[in-house]
């Protein structure tokens, strides 16, 4: 995943608090792991 497209998924997927956090992981990590994270409510950072 690039850059712009990790920060424009974790801004639709991801509350206030996580999207940080999810912009890493749709980085550093695999897509659908990053999609488990960010979609997820019940997912503990």
């Amino acid at each position: 995943m690039e850059r712009s497209e990790a920060l424009h998924f974790a801004q639709r997927n991801c509350n206030r608090i996580r999207q940080a956090f999810c912009r890493t992981v749709c980085l550093f990590w695999d897509r659908k792991y990053c999609r488990d994270v960010c979609i997820r409510r019940e997912y503990i950072l």
